[in-house]
C-alpha cells in the first residue's frame, strides 16, 4: 500500500481484523462482498472467519464468493468488487476503440483488470469503465477468448 501498510492477523480462524497504519491519515473502508450459501442472496458487510465457516456479518456464505470493494465506483457510481465483470473502451492501433470485458482481481496489493492493468479512479474515467455483471450470477458474460480469469 503506498505511504502506509497494511497489517491482517488471523486469530486462530475467529476472524479477519485488518489494521491499517498509513502515514497520510488516508481511510481505506473494508467491506466485502458474497454468495450466501443458500445461494439465494449477495450479502455485503464484515468478512469473518470461524472454524465452522465464512459469514459476512451473520449470513453464512460460500467462501469461493467472497469478493473485496475496491475502494472504486464505476462510471455509474457502482462499487466496484472483486469477482465483478466490467466492460470499458479499449484502443486497438489501426482498429480504433472497442469495447472490451474484464474481471476484476486482487493481485500484489492492487485491484487490476489485466496483468498490466491496473484499476484506479483515472482509469475508469478515461476508459469508461462500468460493471455489467459479477462472475457468480452472471457466468454467461464470460465468453472462451473474450475474457480472461487471472
Amino acid at each position: 500500500m503506498k505511504n502506509g501498510k497494511m497489517n491482517c492477523v488471523n486469530y486462530q480462524y475467529i476472524h479477519v481484523i485488518c489494521i491499517i497504519k498509513n502515514t497520510n491519515n488516508m481511510k481505506r473502508e473494508y467491506i466485502f462482498r458474497g454468495v450466501s450459501l443458500d445461494g439465494l442472496d449477495i450479502v455485503y458487510g464484515n468478512l469473518h472467519i470461524f472454524k465452522h465457516g465464512v459469514f459476512i456479518d451473520d449470513i453464512p456464505v460460500g467462501s469461493e464468493t467472497i469478493g473485496q470493494y475496491s475502494g472504486l465506483n464505476d462510471i455509474n457510481g457502482n462499487e466496484i468488487y472483486e469477482g465483478d465483470i466490467v466492460m470499458g473502451d479499449c484502443f486497438i492501433p489501426n482498429s480504433g476503440k472497442v469495447q472490451k470485458r474484464h474481471v476484476v482481481y486482487f493481485n500484489d496489493g492492487s485491484f487490476m483488470l489485466d496483468p498490466d492493468i491496473c484499476l484506479y479512479d483515472g482509469y475508469i474515467k478515461t476508459y469508461n469503465i462500468n460493471i455489467i455483471g459479477n462472475i457468480h450470477e452472471n457466468n454467461d458474460l464470460i465468453r472462451k477468448n473474450d475474457i480472461k480469469i487471472y
